[in-house]
């Protein structure tokens, strides 16, 4: 995984770049997402389930 430099998206957008190889299980990529689900949910960034949003650290 990388962070994305300045210039490839638009001023305040954030993206994450990542690869998938078919050295990857479908259990990793399931992983995977429920990873990136939690920490967008934690953060805020994501709704909680039910669709409230969190403030982060709460």
């Amino acid at each position: 995984m990388s962070a994305r430099r300045f210039g490839l998206l638009d001023e305040g957008i954030v993206g994450l770049r990542v690869s998938v190889t078919s050295e990857h299980t479908p259990e990793d990529l399931a992983l995977a997402a429920q990873i990136f689900v939690d920490a967008g949910r934690e953060t805020g960034v994501l709704p909680a389930p039910g669709g409230a949003r969190r403030e982060p650290g709460r």
